[in-house]
């Protein structure tokens, strides 16, 4: 499978069981709907297609304007006179980097692909150089990390040899090598600047080396069990779509969404994927999470919900809005239901969740949770790290809420983004989906080298997989 390659195979299956052939996937549960046509007498001709009837205009600018910038746009035309601008998909993720430029109070600023990544996994000593031969002719030959003002002789050395687009930025840390070190650059044109970038770098790496990252979906609404029609999602097609963002666990409360947890955890369980399902219920000013069985959502008080998940170990996380009121010490937490809640959370110094609602057109918040490195991820610890205020809210456009030293550190590691893609979804991408009785796997390497995979599939009982139908 050779470098940034896609490979796709065709799988005929056979089974008298439906619901078993959603626990052989454990990814997956939804074949697109056939489209079926009824006999008409009426015959009709197709309207001709018309070539060039959408038409795009591509621009781009990567340059030096008061500040460097980068911008990427395009124009839609069609029908005649309609006419229209888009951002492209780039140039959302760079104005995504700006604000969190400015967030963190380091305006321009510019963090190599790969700096934290590299710097985690190395021993390095923090020194203090006026010169190359400073770093060189120490006693200590391991990897060093170095903050200059932009204006010293050494730090426009170690500048000369980058490319104008990240010389010219106000705020960088690159890695450089001199011989056989290792040199981690951190440059600012202010002391004030300089301290806090290294202050975050440093914090980052330490939260690096100390956590494994999981990345979830909180606060889904499946609508599976619902007469209403809408979004309606089967809870493993939810599950795979998760997991191909490098998602490894999911919060639901919807409707009934209570009643989806044993039978899915069941499959999972069945044919072995590591995937965390957590049910809930919205209730009466809140959310419940946790528990088996869940109150009816019509008939309740909040007193009586937070009694229900008392005595049955459970967790009440409140509406915001609820953070005053005489039931404030018997909350869990509460529920974030923007990155405008980010002052008023930090204020409370509380547990929080975010919700999702429904799957459709609006991109889903993502919440990391941090549990110590090695730490098996279980309902359990999940709910134990987010209690213990070890979670962070992604909003659609990089906005982070959480505890602020996990926000700044989220912040560097957006910035950085090797650190983050080599987990979310990690080195490799899978894409699997059923279409007129095959099974489709296509396998995406994003990594850097050409690799062998192999594809296993764990039938559950009553599933048969005919030797020899495989193709690529």
């Amino acid at each position: 499978m050779g470098v940034h390659s896609v490979v796709t195979s065709r799988i005929a299956f056979s089974g008298n069981d439906t619901a078993l052939l959603v626990a052989l996937l454990g990814l997956l549960l939804s074949a697109p709907n056939a489209n079926a046509q009824e006999y008409s007498p009426v015959e009709r001709s197709a309207p001709h297609a018309v070539a060039g009837d959408i038409r795009e205009f591509p621009f781009l600018f990567d340059g030096y304007a008061g500040h460097w910038s980068r911008d990427e746009w395009f124009w839609t035309s069609a029908r005649g006179l309609f006419v229209q601008s888009n951002p492209t998909s780039r140039a959302a993720v760079w104005a995504m980097e700006e604000d969190l430029e400015s967030q963190l109070l380091l305006e321009e600023l510019w963090i190599e692909r790969g700096f934290i990544q590299k710097l985690a996994a190395q021993t390095f000593t923090v020194v203090n150089a006026n010169s190359l031969e400073d770093l060189t002719t120490s006693n200590d030959a391991g990897t060093k990390l170095v903050a200059l003002l932009d204006r010293s002789p050494l730090a426009q050395e170690l500048l000369s040899p980058l490319s104008p687009e990240h010389q010219f930025r106000r705020n960088c840390a690159f890695a450089a090598q001199h011989g056989e070190r290792d040199i981690f650059v951190l440059c600012c044109p202010t002391q004030e600047e300089l301290d806090r970038l290294q202050s975050d770098i440093e914090a980052t790496v330490d939260l690096v080396r100390a956590y494994d990252f999981h990345r979830g979906i909180a606060g889904v609404r499946t609508n599976h069990l619902t007469i209403t029609s809408g979004y309606q999602h089967n809870p493993f097609f939810l599950i795979s779509l998760f997991r191909e963002l490098g998602c490894t666990w999911v919060m639901t409360s919807g409707y009934n969404d209570w009643m989806l947890g044993a039978p899915v955890r069941e499959a999972l369980q069945e044919v072995d994927v590591p995937f965390v399902w957590v049910s809930g219920q919205y209730v009466t000013g809140g959310t419940l999470y946790g528990m088996d069985r869940y109150p009816d959502v019509q008939d309740n008080t909040v007193e009586q919900c937070l009694d229900w998940a008392e005595e049955r170990d459970g967790y009440f996380f409140a509406n915001l809005s609820a953070a005053n009121d005489e039931n404030k010490d018997r909350y869990s937490g509460y529920i974030v239901s923007g990155s405008g809640d980010q002052d008023r959370i930090a204020e409370l110094a509380a547990p929080f969740i975010s919700q999702t609602g429904d799957i459709n057109r609006s991109a889903p918040v993502s919440m990391v949770v941090l549990l110590e490195k090695g730490a098996a991820l279980t309902r359990e610890s999940l709910m134990q790290g987010i209690l213990e205020r070890r979670a962070v809210a992604v909003y659609p456009g990089g906005a982070v809420v959480g505890p602020v030293e996990l926000r700044r550190a989220m912040q560097i590691l957006l910035l950085e983004g090797a650190t983050l893609e080599s987990r979310f979804p990690g080195p490799f991408s899978m894409h699997v989906q059923i279409e007129n009785g095959v099974l489709q796997v296509a396998a995406e390497n994003l990594t850097e080298r050409d690799v062998n995979i192999t594809l296993s599939l764990r039938p559950s009982a009553g599933i048969s997989i005919p030797k020899g139908d495989w193709s690529a």
